[in-house]
């Protein structure tokens, strides 16, 4: 506005005319001026590139490239399921021709890039021979790193939808070498013929199913103080 005071001088900051603004003689306070070389020091520390190494922050912080600094990151592997259930309350499992004698879901292990909602549908066809298009998230459950040297583990369940006996029977060719059975099994069936945590696990998915909710698990349990 003409004539009036330039706002660093209302501040009582020093003033410097700058030609910046079209030469009308408009002002710059300090403080503007600071903020400038501040943004101007940063630019001086950033990295110019991804690839390089030069501090940022504090002595000793520097910039990984990606590669390096993804491989700092702790290990984690991923699987998903499907929970093929009938009007019973049944829900299918599977025995595998290998391992302590438990019997599982079906699923496996997500391949590099995959995602969890592929895998449940890929394991489906590759271990029963059924063409299954998964419906929602019934559970995530995350299994922390085992004694055999596994890595943590975050296992997604969908719901693979209503099967009959007659269906099952009728469909299902169980993967060579890898599986040897398969049964509809009741809430008293699966408590003993799966591991404890598996067994938790089914139970949180079948309650998922009938709440229409979808269940977040720490080894099985819900996460509480005692279960982290």
């Amino acid at each position: 506005m003409s004539g009036s005071t330039p706002w660093a001088a209302m501040c009582g900051l020093p003033q410097v005319r700058s030609r910046a603004c079209g030469g009308t003689g408009a002002y710059i306070g300090a403080g503007v001026i600071v903020t400038l070389l501040c943004h101007t020091l940063v630019a001086t520390l950033v990295p110019p590139h991804p690839g390089s190494r030069t501090a940022v922050a504090s002595p000793g912080m520097t910039h990984l490239p990606p590669a390096e600094y993804y491989a700092t990151l702790p290990r984690h592997i991923g699987g998903a399921g499907a929970i093929l259930h009938d009007t019973h309350g049944r829900i299918l499992l599977v025995e595998p021709a290998y391992g302590d004698g438990h019997w599982e879901i079906p699923g496996g292990a997500m391949d590099d890039g995959e995602y969890p909602w592929d895998t449940a549908r890929r394991e489906i066809t590759e271990e029963l021979g059924l063409d299954v298009t998964p419906g929602r998230l019934l559970a995530v459950d995350w299994v922390p790193p085992q004694a055999d040297g596994r890595p943590a583990l975050a296992n997604h369940l969908f719901d693979g939808g209503p099967i009959t006996e007659a269906h099952a029977r009728a469909h299902i060719r169980l993967a060579a070498g890898e599986l040897t059975a398969w049964r509809l099994a009741t809430p008293a069936e699966w408590s003993t013929l799966m591991a404890p945590h598996m067994a938790r696990r089914l139970d949180a998915c079948a309650n998922a199913l009938t709440t229409h909710t979808t269940a977040y698990l720490h080894h099985g349990f819900a996460p509480t103080p005692d279960h982290r």
